[in-house]
């Protein structure tokens, strides 16, 4: 039954998520609503699909005598996979990012005076809606204070980019891609396979639209209203979001930014996604630290729904 609730929020929910990628969750998500284990050859499916990181990097922080207590940080977060609200039975086997979760750690950071500059390491197809306007926001906000670099690395759709449009800069990898700046959401009709087994659903109900985009029926006209005012709407955030965070007007998002589609680092650059081409290790460097600096050690028993590390170094403006 649990299986079954998950599924059902998967199909109901709005998605900001690569459209091949959306595609494998459904699919995963209903072989579980089917009663079926999740098998090795579906983990292999949502690690190559979803980009679930191979390993789960812990983050720790050097020990404070390794450094001087007056030199100011810079602070590397990543936000990896699949992108959700909150931790749960999904994030569980798929991995990914919880926004709600990122987000508080992202506040600790934000609220530490000696932090000048937050690196923000993006690997993410995308997901849900559910929490990335609040979560940009924080993003949006911190970048009037506080340097907060975003770095695609080296995938970052829909959901992904609406995140890391807000930081005050935005660099990509030369192999990059980013874009997919848009909203749907997936009605299956299950009908056909509910007569063929003998089976009717019938629906008793109050307000003309509370069953409208159910699944026991087609596709209504007012069904198919419902489900692309929600869509719309979403849409029209995030074209809003991207629109502030960029400083263009929305007219160049909807009309230019991939339209929809994912865009290489070159084009991005032209388009004005991203501010500069440049790899995480360039980023870094300009605060005199590597990545081999971070410590960060895999441990499969913590769950990847973020990475943060603080190095203390002189910054090279």
């Amino acid at each position: 039954m649990r299986h079954e609730r998950l599924f059902a929020a998967a199909m109901s929910t709005p998605w900001a998520i690569l459209p091949e990628h959306g595609r494998t969750v459904a699919r995963i998500l209903e072989r579980i609503a089917s009663g079926n284990a999740v098998t090795k050859d579906d983990r292999r499916l949502i690690e190559s699909r979803i980009q679930v990181p191979k390993s789960t990097p812990a983050a720790k922080s050097a020990k404070p005598g390794n450094r001087r207590r007056d030199a100011p940080a810079v602070a590397l977060m990543g936000i990896y996979g699949t992108i959700t609200q909150r931790a749960d039975m999904f994030s569980d086997w798929s991995g990914g990012t919880s926004t709600e979760i990122a987000g508080v750690h992202f506040d600790e950071l934000v609220s530490d005076p000696s932090i000048e500059a937050i690196v923000i390491d993006f690997d993410t197809p995308g997901g849900s809606v559910y929490g990335v306007d609040e979560f940009a926001s924080k993003i949006s906000a911190a970048s009037k204070t506080k340097k907060c670099i975003g770095v695609i690395n080296s995938l970052c759709a829909s959901a992904g980019y609406w995140i890391a449009s807000q930081c005050s800069e935005l660099c990509m990898t030369p192999g990059g891609e980013c874009g997919s700046i848009g909203v749907y959401m997936m009605h299956e009709d299950v009908s056909k396979a509910m007569e063929e087994q003998g089976r009717k659903v019938t629906f008793v109900s109050a307000g003309e639209r509370k069953v409208a985009a159910n699944s026991y029926e087609p596709l209504s006209d007012v069904g198919r209203a419902e489900l692309k005012e929600g869509v719309d709407d979403y849409y029209s955030k995030f074209v809003r979001s991207v629109s502030k965070g960029r400083k263009v007007s929305q007219q160049a998002v909807r009309e230019g930014f991939g339209r929809g589609g994912m865009v290489r680092a070159e084009q991005a650059l032209k388009e004005g996604m991203i501010d500069r081409i440049a790899t995480l290790d360039e980023v870094l460097s300009r605060y005199g630290v590597k990545m081999s600096d971070f410590q960060m050690s895999a441990s499969a028993e913590i769950k990847p729904d973020y990475e943060v590390e603080l190095r203390r170094r002189k910054l090279k403006m």
